[in-house]
């Protein structure tokens, strides 16, 4: 949202999901480089995009931080200041009904999201891949067809 790209897509191959999700696990994203980006966005960004949670900003921080708050609405910046909704937005049927529905994802809406299966492969991949490498940091060594011995 905030420069109209992906962030961890390599722009010269979009398509390839094997690729983004290589750059995701190794936390490596792009901003373009003709957008001018301020300091301290590229601060905020930079340690929301860090891989282990333990050193990852936390929520709270986010909201101190000083691009968040950059512009912010009186309001939002204030909570005390907010004025709780008039009527809920959604009723609790209608939650519950959603809830359902989410429970219930089964493979003709599952293929409506990833028609040709490429992302599920792509995931299957790099699992596969991050599976063998910790597999072999741990002393264990590949077999033929992708197993494993001891």
């Amino acid at each position: 949202m905030l420069v109209g790209a992906y962030p961890f897509e390599d722009h010269t191959d979009p398509r390839n999901f094997s690729k983004t999700i290589k750059r995701i696990l190794a936390v490596k994203y792009a901003v373009p480089p003709q957008l001018r980006i301020s300091a301290e966005c590229q601060d905020l960004l930079a340690r929301i995009f860090v891989a282990n949670p333990q050193q990852r900003i936390t929520l709270t921080d986010i909201k101190r931080h000083p691009w968040f708050l950059k512009n912010l609405p009186v309001e939002l910046a204030n909570p005390s200041m907010q004025q709780p909704p008039k009527q809920p937005t959604q009723s609790v049927e209608e939650i519950q009904r959603l809830v359902q529905m989410a429970r219930t994802v089964g493979p003709v809406e599952t293929q409506r999201l990833d028609p040709d299966g490429a992302i599920d492969e792509a995931m299957a991949e790099v699992l596969d891949e991050e599976f063998a490498e910790g597999m072999q940091d741990e002393g264990y060594g590949a077999a033929a067809g992708g197993g494993f011995v001891v």
